[in-house]
């Protein structure tokens, strides 16, 4: 047949439910930074039987690890343990996520050349990175503390 598409190859990798911000439509970033931004962020905490199945679809789908998962099987503290395995995988995706942010909006303020010279910051960038750091952590503790207040 003319034009046919090529057979899928079977999924070998394990992934979460992850979406990527920077849709296909985009143009491609001007980013002069070596590290590029965040650009895996997770989705919703997993806390239904519904996103347990979407989890076991993106685990093998029609692979087979998807065909031999029966959920139905698990009891409820396996499926109590799966659902906390998750919650911590998305924490530290958030947490990555923040840390590429940081690493990416101080390295493009302090750095204007884009690049380390010497392989080491110079006496002027060293300590507008530290700066910059400590305003970024400050500013998400205020954030975090007034979220708490607010939940209480």
């Amino acid at each position: 047949m003319v034009g046919a598409l090529a057979p899928k190859p079977p999924m070998t990798s394990r992934k979460l439910n992850f979406q990527n911000p920077q849709s296909q439509s985009q143009a491609p970033s001007t980013n002069r930074s070596p590290y590029p931004p965040s650009q895996i962020k997770p989705t919703q905490p997993l806390q239904t039987h519904q996103h347990v199945q979407e989890i076991e679809m993106d685990l093998g789908g029609s692979s087979q690890i998807g065909d031999n998962l029966d959920l139905t099987k698990l009891s409820d503290r396996d499926k109590q343990e799966l659902q906390q395995f998750v919650v911590n995988e998305s924490q530290k995706a958030r947490i990555q996520s923040s840390i590429h942010t940081l690493t990416d909006t101080c390295f493009r303020k302090c750095i204007p050349a884009g690049a380390v010279k010497k392989g080491a910051l110079d006496k002027y960038e060293e300590p507008c990175m530290r700066n910059c750091v400590d305003r970024f952590l400050d500013a998400n503790l205020v954030v975090l503390r007034e979220l708490e207040r607010l939940r209480q």
